[in-house]
């Protein structure tokens, strides 16, 4: 039993098993931090359950951990990793439930996003009540800093390079750490072409120029660079390596980026790239183990058909693949109990299979 809406089907189990109380009681001098700690006089399966549609709709990976029947291991594609405890505190007042203790805590991972995360996370099981009850400053001096604080912070957008030259400097030392002998330098490179591919980061046409240069393996000026070679290589893998899934979202970035780019539709390089759809469909037929590494090889298999609308290529190859009916067809099952993001995706896949594009 590994992800989201199974949570609740797995705590009545429990119950049939014979465990009548299957939230223990939480031990004498437990220790809880109270900036992650969120009481709830609820129904336990309620909570479960609310849990439950909230890792669905924002498509995280979840699974019981092994061995402990309260505690909860979810994953974001960002390689956050959140371990959710459940507690029961018995109530001191006559006709007042039980109280369900919701301990949340980071594993590891960006901390910033942790605690967005387990913020919307406590909303969503309370009902939102949280965002309402909104500390007020004491005294009026921390109004006026607070105040002052809030006009002084910046929204900055995209990452905007300071010429060509210092994108053409980074797309080397992305390809400089992949050619590295760790895991960690590879992993740093492909995470820094991401970085670079992705519109919400880097000013669309400098992520547009490192798309192309991920799939063509020339630079603007038409010089030759590894990206494509060391990109491709990779994506080829068995899988079982820590950066196989960055490889496949970096490809899909690039490929979702150069829709209108000349230079791709051509068919040896479209040949070339078909040379990845066994493995990308691996990928989504083993979408139970690792849901987020199924989702970028849809998404990615999304953008390369549709980048392909004239030589079809990648179109035939893909509709003639084995399987290819089945698979998209359990991601979409999937997505619709687990992960709301796959279950998008697989769809707009059903629709371009269809058409022909």
């Amino acid at each position: 039993m590994n992800t989201t809406d199974m949570l609740s089907t797995t705590r009545q189990q429990l119950i049939l098993r014979g465990c009548k109380d299957p939230i223990p009681t939480i031990p004498a001098l437990y220790p809880l931090q109270r900036l992650n700690l969120l009481v709830v006089y609820a129904n336990p399966l309620g909570v479960i359950n609310r849990i439950s549609e909230y890792v669905r709709t924002n498509s995280l990976a979840a699974k019981w951990q092994k061995g402990c029947s309260n505690k909860i291991l979810c994953t974001t594609n960002t390689s956050l990793t959140i371990e959710i405890c459940l507690w029961r505190q018995a109530s001191v007042h006559k006709g007042r439930p039980n109280a369900v203790i919701v301990d949340v805590n980071r594993c590891k991972g960006d901390s910033i996003e942790f605690h967005r995360i387990k913020s919307l996370l406590f909303d969503a099981i309370d009902g939102g009540t949280r965002s309402k009850r909104q500390r007020v400053p004491r005294t009026e001096k921390s109004l006026v800093l607070t105040t002052m604080k809030l006009k002084n912070l910046s929204v900055r957008g995209p990452l905007t390079l300071n010429g060509l030259g210092n994108l053409l400097k980074a797309v080397s030392v992305a390809c400089n750490l992949m050619s590295g002998r760790t895991t960690a330098e590879v992993v740093a490179g492909i995470k820094l072409l991401i970085f670079l591919t992705d519109m919400r980061l880097t000013n669309r046409v400098y992520a547009t120029h490192v798309g192309n240069m991920i799939l063509t393996g020339k630079n603007p000026f038409g010089h030759r660079v590894d990206t494509k070679e060391l990109l491709y290589r990779h994506a080829l893998d068995d899988g079982t390596e820590d950066y196989h899934r960055y490889v496949v979202r970096a490809i899909g970035n690039s490929f979702k980026l150069v829709q209108d780019s000349s230079a791709l539709k051509k068919p040896d390089l479209m040949d070339l790239w078909a040379g990845i759809l066994p493995r990308l469909f691996l990928d989504m037929d083993n979408v139970d183990e690792d849901p987020h590494t199924a989702h970028d090889a849809a998404r990615c298999l999304r953008a390369m058909i549709t980048l392909d609308k004239t030589e079809n290529v990648i179109f035939e190859k893909a509709k003639s693949g084995d399987r290819v009916t089945q698979v998209i067809s359990y991601l979409i099952s999937y997505g619709k109990l687990h992960n709301a993001k796959i279950e998008r995706v697989s769809r707009a896949l059903v629709i371009l299979l269809k058409d022909g594009v």
